[in-house]
């Protein structure tokens, strides 16, 4: 490795998916774009996005969600549509973190993903390299559980076994970054699409370093 990790500081490293692991849509327009599903107004969006908490949460099937939205939206988009636009809000994985993870795979250093996410966008999340390599899944939809909220942290550290003060994690929400700072864990903020791995790199040598 390009950066030397001391076991009796840094027990686990945690990735958050979305924003750092894959690129994902940033509005609903660029996400029909890559469905090839027409754009089409909708105005009950905070409505919306409390269906796309529950999924999230694991409080609703992929059925029912798709039901529910096409119903907020007045049925100007039909259930198979919104499914479509689901899948397309995935991108393609960030260059570099495939790598990077392999080699913490090569180091026998810990890895675990936690992920806001649902049963569709895991099907297609957990056949990326990356994630494949990724030693522990914690996953919103079925610890029913989301970041920021305490409870998804301390499944991870459940999980692991892992103590607070020895999780490095990443993610591209300043929230999560700050509440699973408040945990104890080392947390750093990744800014999508600007060289992911690089970041992450940045920081990891940072620890090395004691900076």
């Amino acid at each position: 490795m390009s950066f030397s990790l001391s076991p009796a500081r840094v027990g686990l490293v945690c990735f958050d998916i979305g924003g750092v692991i894959v690129r994902l849509c940033s509005t609903w327009a660029d996400a029909c774009g890559r469905a090839g599903v027409p754009l089409r107004p909708i105005s009950r969006w905070e409505e919306l996005e409390s269906v796309v908490v529950r999924y999230h949460a694991g409080a609703l099937t992929t059925a029912l969600f798709a039901h529910e939205l096409a119903s907020l939206a007045e049925q100007r988009y039909t259930e198979p549509e919104v499914l479509a636009i689901h899948r397309g809000w995935l991108g393609e994985a960030y260059e570099g973190v495939d790598e990077l993870v392999a080699e913490f795979e090569a180091a026998g250093v810990a890895t675990a993903v936690l992920s806001n996410t649902n049963e569709e966008h895991w099907t297609a999340l957990r056949e990326l390299a990356a994630v494949r390599r990724i030693r522990h899944h914690v996953l919103s939809h079925e610890i029913h559980a989301l970041k920021p909220a305490p409870e998804a942290f301390v499944a991870v550290e459940r999980v692991t076994g892992v103590e607070p003060k020895r999780i490095v994690f990443f993610d591209d929400s300043p929230v999560n970054v700050a509440a699973a700072s408040a945990r104890g864990w080392k947390a750093f903020a990744v800014r999508p699409g600007e060289n992911n791995a690089a970041q992450m790199r940045e920081a990891l040598a940072s620890l090395a370093s004691g900076a």
